[in-house]
């Protein structure tokens, strides 16, 4: 605007100026008046001189109107001009402000509806697959009480489903099927919790101690589950009661405090659980408390874990087919008999040589596998401990056979072997091997997918409905799950001030 001021007073100006030495064209028919005038330049001599001036009329007020009016709208349009000229013109400059204005506006109104919606819709998918995370996971995950996290959170679980129960009289319907076990006194009996038949390890319990005991059928390798609900005693008094419950060679021991007293009714129950390997075809199964130790049960439920198929070829080991030699040192891998039974001998000449045997699988990238087989030591080398090294892939476990365990006594005195392993691809190799003076016979290998899903979840820490789920990463540490939720809404939805 003060560009446009300085060039209309610059032109104002030069108007003046050009208008005061114009010559005014006079309209036809009109003569100058001119007149002489006599002009004596020397006294003395008394010379003259004769000068004509002509003198122009005086202008009137119409003519003036009318010069003042195309002055100014001389002065109007080089103002139009220089505002073309600059871009700046008044209509064009306002029409282009409001189109900018109106453009802006609708982007971010399209930004900010978009937004929302992703939004409500990540929001929606988030709740309802926690909820059905949480329906699933209600009855089995018992990390999660009264509204606060009272258990250790592991880096990740795993749903593993199991198979029919094999106890006999799992809810103690009298003592059938079971027997007493170790009693120093009192013997074991029935007690009645909220009109719940419960057992009760030993009478007089104070002073006593003993159990009860159960021969499970089992089979070699397999994972078995326990599962039982127990209370403490008042009889010793009101303090902490200890549980041991002997699965073979394992066992585990549970206790029970003041809050979960038998009289205080059958809600008050804690809920034991506990897994073994069994390394026979039959495994016993022992309930026992000390003395002042006074322990009621109940629900006793045992349960294998189930596998999908094996899928190992010719694990009887009925000749080297898809069996390859792996890392020979001398004598190379070859069948023995046993009671009958061909087995396979890793490496001949076993004194003096080491070596095994190798098999490639077709494995399923982040999912668990057992393995089992059974193995015996040699009497070759003289009555010693031999090892058996099993490598799966980048797992290696080594198991001993001792001389009660040597391939001489028989295809009874086997050990059954078994471990387990994560697959990390499609192809996993699966090696027995041996070394020097290491005399290995095996035979019955086994590898199976365990049975569930492939990843757990964990319940969230705090108190209230709000500590929601915790959903386990493939590879990473555990996460609040409405802290990883709405930071994964945040990645792929940035705030609304992003857009204006």
């Amino acid at each position: 605007m003060r560009l446009v001021a300085c060039i209309c007073l610059a032109v104002s100006v030069w108007g003046e100026q050009a208008i005061s030495n114009t010559t005014i064209h006079q309209p036809f028919g009109a003569h100058e008046n001119k007149e002489t005038v006599l002009l004596q330049s020397d006294e003395n001599t008394g010379s003259t001189q004769t000068v004509e001036k002509t003198v122009r009329p005086r202008r009137s007020a119409h003519v003036i109107r009318q010069q003042h009016r195309r002055h100014q709208a001389w002065i109007r349009s080089l103002v139009r001009q220089h505002n073309a000229w600059m871009g700046r013109s008044t209509k064009t400059y306002r029409a282009r402000n409001a189109a900018v204005h109106r453009r802006h506006a609708n982007d971010v109104r399209k930004a900010r509806h978009q937004y929302h919606r992703k939004l409500r819709a990540l929001k929606l998918r988030r709740d309802r697959t926690l909820k059905k995370l949480a329906r699933q996971y209600a009855r089995r995950n018992r990390l999660y009480r009264g509204g606060k996290f009272t258990g250790r959170l592991g880096r990740r679980t795993r749903r593993v489903r199991y198979g029919r129960n094999i106890v006999r009289n799992g809810a103690f319907n009298g003592m059938a099927h079971w027997a007493q076990y170790r009693h120093h006194g009192g013997h074991a009996h029935m007690h009645v919790i909220s009109g719940n038949k419960v057992m009760h390890l030993h009478g007089n319990c104070p002073r006593t101690s003993g159990g009860v005991k159960q021969v499970l059928r089992t089979t070699p390798g397999k994972v078995y589950a326990v599962n039982f609900l127990y209370w403490g005693g008042h009889w010793d008094g009101h303090d902490t009661d200890i549980l041991k419950v002997i699965m073979g060679t394992k066992t585990s021991t549970f206790r029970a405090g003041r809050h979960h007293e038998q009289r205080l009714g059958y809600s008050r129950a804690l809920k034991g659980r506990a897994t073994f390997v069994a390394k026979s075809t039959s495994t016993p199964l022992m309930f026992w408390s000390g003395r002042s130790q006074c322990i009621d049960i109940d629900s006793v439920v045992v349960r294998p874990q189930l596998e999908g198929r094996n899928i190992v070829k010719n694990g009887a080991f009925n000749g080297m087919a898809h069996w390859a030699q792996y890392r020979h040192h001398g004598g190379h891998a070859h069948m023995h008999v046993i009671s009958g039974n061909k087995v396979m001998h890793l490496h001949g000449n076993c004194p003096r040589t080491s070596g095994g045997v190798k098999q490639v699988l077709r494995t399923k990238p982040g999912r668990r596998y057992n393995v089992r087989f059974i193995y015996w030591g040699g009497h070759w080398d003289g009555h010693d401990t031999d090892i058996l090294t099993v490598i799966m892939g980048r797992t290696t476990r080594r198991f001993g056979a001792g001389r009660n365990h040597e391939q001489r006594l028989g295809y009874s005195r086997g050990v059954h072997g078994s471990t387990s392993f994560v697959a990390r691809s499609r192809r996993t190799p699966l090696m027995f091997w041996a070394g020097r003076s290491q005399c290995i016979d095996m035979d019955n290998v086994v590898v199976a997918e365990q049975q569930g899903e492939k990843w757990g979840v964990h319940w969230g820490g705090g108190g209230g409905s709000s500590s929601l789920l915790q959903l386990a990463a493939s590879r990473g540490r555990p996460q609040a799950p409405a802290a990883s939720a709405n930071r994964r809404l945040a990645q792929r939805c940035p705030p609304p001030d992003a857009f204006w």
